[in-house]
């Protein structure tokens, strides 16, 4: 579950950071309770913490200070010129097209608006992570032979 990290309730034009144009200040947090999990409101369960990121950038990855846990960010690196997931990918009505490019780099078309969103990008498995060129982060994950990113399915092209 991906939740905005900060709202402010100070006033009532006040959001949380989960806006256009706005540095993002996010929490995902896994709703999925493991064996032998404390119970109680999520925060207080340890472990739950998966990715915190403050301003737009990373402050806690995989539950763990980034500091102790900046190699499971790092770029896939040499693998990823012959990585099977490199290439494009093509929604159902052809709309978006994202390619994965060799180096950890990605580039988004959108109908007829080439390179509309740039950026890096990580593959842990079967999930992928994204930070655009803008600032802001992104997620996905690859399952049947398709990327489900943000509400659209994507085929291999």
């Amino acid at each position: 579950m991906i939740l905005p990290s900060r709202v402010d309730f100070s006033s009532p034009t006040s959001a949380a950071t989960l806006t256009p144009a706005a540095t993002a200040d996010i929490a995902v947090v896994r709703i999925a309770d493991p064996k032998n999990a404390p119970v109680g409101p999520v925060p207080a369960r340890c472990g739950h913490l998966d990715i915190l990121i403050g301003a737009g950038k990373i402050l806690q990855w995989d539950g763990k200070p980034l500091e102790r846990a900046a190699e499971a960010i790092a770029p896939v690196q040499g693998l990823i010129d012959n990585h099977p997931y490199l290439g494009m990918w093509v929604d159902e009505s052809d709309f978006v097209r994202q390619e994965l490019l060799p180096g950890g780099r990605y580039d988004e078309a959108r109908g007829d608006r080439r390179s509309a969103y740039r950026g890096a990008y990580w593959i842990q498995g079967e999930r992928i992570i994204y930070l655009d060129d803008l600032g802001f982060w992104a997620f996905g994950e690859f399952k049947d032979g398709q990327l489900h990113h943000a509400g659209y399915r994507f085929s291999r092209r």
